[in-house]
């Protein structure tokens, strides 16, 4: 049976009782008889071997045994000798005059290079009547050696000697009375104890980790093993790949305890002590977390500034850097962002500093309550516009119960029904990532965070202003939401659950509301037509940034129609203001 134990014990190994091969004895006067065994212990951390010396009274009765000597040869090749250390028996009893004695030691002599060892033993002088008696049929421990192991795959040949290759006895031991050298006690020897080879059971690390704000915990990992008596130098260096699921192998690993230290390349290292065991050791070990954008194992200024320069940034793009992508979507966006928030100031555990204070936390438990709410809100509290009517919409962010840290919101539209006119972040979060849009694409963009800690209340995070420019529904919805994702942050995550946008409707005005524009685009001249039951009125035309540029009047007696002349190519919103109503046009200039 093989006993295995943690740490800087041993394994204990033993074989069944069968295996002993019995050496002949000498027999002078036999009156009694003991057989003495060893049991090997193999320390796999300071690669040596103890052997405990043990010894037993074959007899129906007890003996007293006076002085005797022991020799133990061994294979000095495979092994070499450090230590003897003498151990009490398991009982003492009275004999003789009543009073207690024991064993110890003298005169060990130790010769390593020639794979002998002699140890004698003598009564205790300070007794009147010392001895020492052995119970019948129990085995009690004599002494220690301590040796060192050369080869652990090679047979160590540890024996006790009882007589040399001359036949002459080389380990004896007299009893107490008569004690004059003829009252011998027989030995025999148990051997095959000890095992054929020293070789450690190597020990295996099936472990797991995950990735903070990573589904795919798949990475070619930093694994580097440290003994505590030498900090400085990794006793073993891994490269393993995990599996998806943030699972890896360590294999070939001596039993003991360990340091263990790991890190990927953009987080923040991990160092965990563990104490393994032959064979395969489960373990799991703490989140690594991101931010590291340079590698340097810390998240400061210098990886935000990396972050900020590869923002809004797919991986085929050639501004993309893939130390900040932290969350392996392969785009920088708010979570990347978010993530480095979280471990901002902090640096990777190390080896040198095992300060419990000072160690990484893991993070808030995921995966928590999604509830944060996005809502699209007009300025004016209806949903049907005409064409050239300015549509203003509010961004609001209610974060219910978790501070918010980040949010970035795509929105895409139809530019045939909508043209955007700008689009502007509320304040709230002081970072500005993103505030643009793409007409031809039909989408807004806005995205900001803060390192002032999250907001708690509700805030309008950003303000979107469209002018309508063609009928119909204008389709305002998340853009492409798995690749510009629309995501509300906290610490890394994100905690979106729901976003309201409006449904909109733009119409065609009336006929007779209708100012009319041709050539309509034009080089810049155009005819205006008004409605034949308008009289006077104010003509303006605006900019797309709502700014005047022209003022007219138009006379009841001028005519249904004058001249307007732009220099500037772009998109023009043209108002005639009647003593009743408001008729527009847009304009195009090419």
């Amino acid at each position: 049976m093989r006993q295995r134990k943690i740490g800087n014990s041993f394994r204990f190994l033993t074989l069944p009782a069968g295996f002993f091969v019995l050496f002949g004895f000498m027999q002078l006067q036999s009156l009694g008889q003991i057989s003495l065994r060893m049991q090997g212990q193999v320390n796999c951390e300071s690669d040596t071997y103890q052997v405990m010396l043990e010894m037993k009274n074959d007899g129906a009765a007890s003996i007293e045994l006076g002085n005797g000597s022991l020799r133990v040869t061994f294979n000095d090749e495979v092994l070499g000798y450090q230590s003897y250390e003498s151990l009490s028996f398991d009982t003492q009893t009275e004999c003789g005059s009543g009073i207690n004695s024991d064993w110890y030691e003298h005169n060990v002599d130790a010769y390593s290079l020639s794979g002998r060892i002699g140890i004698n033993f003598s009564r205790n002088p300070s007794t009147q009547n010392p001895c020492t008696e052995l119970a019948p049929q129990q085995w009690i421990t004599v002494g220690s050696i301590l040796f060192s192991i050369k080869q652990s795959e090679e047979d160590p040949e540890l024996s006790f000697n009882i007589t040399d290759s001359r036949g002459i006895v080389t380990s004896s031991f007299n009893l107490v009375q008569p004690n004059n050298g003829t009252q011998k006690v027989a030995i025999q020897s148990a051997t095959g104890l000890t095992p054929e080879s020293l070789a450690c059971e190597p020990a295996s690390i099936k472990g797991k980790l995950t990735l903070q704000g990573r589904s795919d915990h798949a990475i070619l990992l930093s694994a580097w093993l440290y003994r505590a008596e030498d900090l400085f130098r990794p006793q073993y260096v891994f490269s393993p790949l995990t599996n998806a699921d943030g699972s890896f192998t360590l294999n070939n690993i001596t039993p003991g305890t360990y340091y263990v230290y790991l890190k990927y390349s953009n987080t923040l290292s991990r160092v965990e002590q563990v104490t393994l065991e032959p064979g395969d050791n489960t373990l799991e070990f703490p989140a690594l977390r991101g931010g590291d954008s340079n590698g340097d194992n810390q998240v400061n200024l210098n990886d935000f500034s990396l972050l900020l320069g590869a923002y809004n940034t797919d991986a085929d793009q050639p501004d993309f850097n893939s130390m900040a992508d932290f969350d392996f979507s392969q785009r920088i966006n708010i979570i990347d962002f978010t993530i480095l928030l979280s471990n901002y100031n902090q640096a990777g555990e190390s080896i040198l500093e095992q300060d419990p204070t000072k160690r990484l936390a893991n993070g808030p438990s995921y995966p928590i309550q999604k509830e944060t709410l996005l809502q699209v809100v007009p300025q004016k509290a209806f949903t049907h516009y005409e064409i050239g009517d300015t549509i203003s919409l509010d961004l609001w962010v209610d974060p219910l119960n978790l501070s918010v840290d980040g949010v970035e919101t795509h929105f895409s539209y139809d530019p045939n029904v909508l043209k955007l006119l700008d689009s502007q972040l509320g304040g709230e979060l002081e970072i500005p990532f993103l505030a643009s849009g793409s007409q031809a694409e039909g989408r807004v963009s806005l995205a900001a965070g803060t390192f002032q800690g999250g907001k708690l209340a509700p805030f309008k995070f950003g303000t979107v202003h469209f002018m309508a420019i063609g009928q119909g529904d204008p389709n305002l919805d998340l853009f492409e939401p798995k690749i510009h994702q629309t995501a509300i942050t906290h610490l890394g995550y994100s905690i979106l659950y729901q976003v309201e946008i409006p449904a909109l409707t733009i119409h065609s005005p009336k006929p007779l509301n209708y100012l009319q524009a041709f050539p309509n685009p034009s080089k810049g001249t155009f005819q205006l037509e008004r409605p034949a039951d308008v009289g006077e009125g104010t003509l303006t035309i605006f900019d797309l940034q709502g700014r005047r540029l022209q003022t007219h009047y138009w006379c009841s007696s001028c005519g249904l129609s004058r001249e307007v002349t732009l220099s500037l190519s772009g998109t023009y919103l043209v108002k005639l203001q009647s003593e009743e109503k408001v008729y527009s046009a847009i304009l195009q200039v090419q």
